[in-house]
Order: C-alpha cells, then structure tokens, then sequence
C-alpha cells in the first residue's frame, strides 16, 4: 500500500491518541503491559518495522523485552542520537550532572559543521557552547551539528560499547554525522 507522508502522519496520529489510552488502562488497573500490546501500537505503521525494547531487572521486577523483527537491519536515522545522549549523559553522572554539563564547554565552527544543523550554523554561528546546549539541540531540533559535537566528546568507541552492552547487536552508530552522508553521498576522503 503507498502512503503519502499526510497519510502516515495520520495513522501515528491516530495511534499516538488512542493506543496509549488502551495501554494506560492497562497498567492503571494493575495489570503490566505486555510486550504484546506495545508490538501491538507499532501495527498500524507503514512499512518494514524492527524494534527491540529493554528495560533491565529493577526494584525486584523481572526484566522487560518486548521485540518485532529485532535482528533486522534497517536505517534508523536520528534515533542513534538517544544512544549518544545516553552514553554522554552516562559518563557525567553525579548529583550535579546539570553544572558539569553547563560548565562543560565545546567548540563551534566550521570544523565541527555537518548539514541538517538548523540550531548549529556556522558560519552564521561560531564560538563555544555548553555540552548541555549541545544535547538539547541534537535531541530537541535534531542538529547533526549538535550531534557531531556529543559523538566527540562522548566518544563514538564508548557510545558504541554503551550499545554492545544493550546487546543491540545490529545497531551501528557512524564516526560522524558528515561521514554518514559523505558515505551516502559517496564522497571519498572525508
């Protein structure tokens, strides 16, 4: 079936208003949502879909797996953005994780510039910004430029054991932004 993107848009809007109502009362009356029902919300979506979703042994509860065609490789995108944030944040860790992150201050220029930054623009924008600036305009506007800078400080090796350790073994996270699209772009020497 073809979908146009206002078609799509439609179905993850009716998915996102109904189904977690359904899973909402699930978890309200007692009972614990499945790994069933929240494979389940991902139905009505378009096209080939893969997803694992972990949440470790806690608090005296099992752990929680919930997975659809999770083996399968499929281009993610943005998303690799959460495991560099997570790593990133992981490695400050501590009661003044928010100071750190404020006083933490990272270069912006040209040299660090990868396309689809619409926060991050050198040349239009140069000079230093704190990690936590940074963060905020890889998660929140989804600047590649913004991305490039977590890769670097948080290191790609380290985010990329950081996914080893999730067991996500299909997961592949590129050295940069820019060197994803030079490889996309089949631009040599990069």
């Amino acid at each position: 079936m073809d979908y146009s993107r206002r078609r799509f848009l439609k179905a993850v809007g009716g998915t996102a208003a109904f189904a977690p109502l359904s899973v909402a009362t699930a978890t309200t009356s007692g009972a614990a949502v499945t790994p069933d029902q929240i494979i389940d919300l991902f139905e009505p979506l378009p096209g080939r879909k893969a997803l694992k979703i972990f949440a470790p042994a806690a608090g005296g509860k099992s752990e929680f797996v919930a997975g659809l065609n999770a083996g399968e490789r499929l281009f993610a995108a943005s998303a690799n953005k959460t495991y560099a944030l997570c790593e990133a944040l992981r490695q400050v860790d501590s009661p003044d994780v928010v100071q750190t992150l404020e006083a933490t201050k990272l270069k912006l220029n040209s040299k660090i510039w990868s396309i689809g930054s619409p926060v991050f623009d050198p040349p239009n924008l140069e000079g230093t910004v704190s990690e936590r600036v940074a963060m905020e305009a890889m998660i929140m506007s989804s600047d590649n430029t913004a991305t490039d800078m977590i890769l670097k400080v948080a290191g790609v090796a380290k985010i990329r054991s950081f996914i080893a350790s999730l067991e996500l073994t299909e997961t592949l996270v590129p050295d940069s932004t820019r060197a994803l699209f030079a490889y996309v772009l089949g631009a040599k020497d990069i």
